[in-house]
């Protein structure tokens, strides 16, 4: 009977099985943190990979401006030459 009482007592926390708890709960502790080490990287990743599609896309349209705005560029140094330039001989009167 003194013998099944100490046993008791060792399950319900005393004796060796102590270390087995803590180790345990240690072991819980580092799988949490692990996860939430895990879910923030995962966050970045997703925040990182919207960023980059949201600045490609931005910058796509920024360089369609530019082209335009290259090409109007292109024609007016072209009109302002073409009105500075004298007319040729015999054309015109």
């Amino acid at each position: 009977m003194a013998d099944r009482l100490a046993a008791n007592r060792k399950l319900k926390g005393g004796g060796h099985y102590d270390g087995y708890s803590a180790a345990v709960q240690r072991d819980w502790n580092s799988r949490d943190f692990v996860e939430t080490i895990e879910l923030n990287v995962l966050q970045i990743a997703n925040f990182l990979n919207e960023f980059e599609k949201s600045t490609k896309y931005k910058l796509a349209k920024v360089n369609e401006k530019m082209s335009k705005l290259e090409r109007t560029i292109e024609y007016c140094e072209s009109a302002v030459r073409a009105s500075l330039e004298p007319p040729p001989l015999g054309a015109g009167a």
